[in-house]
């Protein structure tokens, strides 16, 4: 139904600039050749025609809209540092220029402080980025555009701290709570016992945990019990111990 788009290397070979998917799935059903077209293109041309390509998806995780945008918006400022379009007939006041992030922005029907909220989710690491898509997903543990925006601004020894103590604990930060620890670390004082103050306060959407030191738990459970099974084995021995005191009662 639709071509995929190809541009010409040095070399005499070809480079896909979108229907990657579409070839994949073509291959897959055994066929020998698809429709395709050749187009002449920039390496600036060519990733803000595959961005183009990608943002056209009918769903795309926070993630993958975030270095999307990224890509675009750094093939847009350099494009824009490397040539001059004399098409341009716009009058604007002296001195202004259309800043790429409102280019951007226009094109995809969101504001330039969304498309920088986005680009800022790059600075994250892995796992919190994890987290980020775990909101579109519906798993857990997820944590919220805005507040994901203010701990992009955590080095990352700071952001691994942060990421170790959401998965043991299994809480996020607030938006106020990610801006404080924002706050912290630019003052260069954000340590693991600010987290644990910070977070150690039930917000009013979240379920308690209950929190047993792991190191205990260890010593007490079967030593075939492995991690991901560990919950299970515990609630069914706590099943179990409450069905032998009610019998003792019951014996008394």
């Amino acid at each position: 139904m639709e071509a995929v788009i190809l541009r010409p290397k040095k070399d005499g070979r070809y480079e896909m600039i979108s229907g990657h998917r579409r070839l994949l799935a073509c291959k897959k059903l055994g066929l020998e050749s698809i429709p395709s077209r050749v187009r002449n293109l920039t390496d600036d041309e060519a990733i803000i025609y595959m961005v183009d390509s990608n943002l056209h998806r009918e769903k795309l995780l926070p993630s993958e809209k975030a270095y999307a945008y990224k890509m675009k918006y750094d093939a847009l400022q350099h494009q824009r540092r490397t040539t001059v379009d004399h098409s341009d007939t716009e009058v604007r006041p002296v001195g202004t220029v259309v800043r790429s992030d409102s280019i951007l922005a226009d094109e995809v029907g969101e504001s330039a402080r969304q498309i920088q909220r986005y680009i800022r989710l790059t600075y994250l690491i892995p796992k919190l980025l994890q987290m980020v898509d775990n909101g579109e997903l519906k798993e857990s543990p997820s944590i919220a555009l805005r507040p994901a925006v203010e701990l992009s601004f955590l080095n990352n020894e700071e952001q691994k701290m942060l990421a170790e103590y959401i998965e043991f604990n299994l809480v996020t930060p607030s938006l106020e709570q990610a801006i404080k620890l924002k706050e912290l670390s630019r003052g260069g004082i954000l340590k693991e016992e600010n987290i644990e103050t910070l977070l150690d306060v039930p917000k009013a959407n979240q379920i308690q945990k209950f929190k047993i030191n792991e190191e205990k738990l260890f010593n007490v459970v079967p030593k075939n019990i492995e991690r991901d099974k560990l919950e299970d084995f515990v609630i069914k021995a706590c099943e179990f111990y409450s069905k032998h005191l009610r019998n003792k009662e019951r014996e008394r």
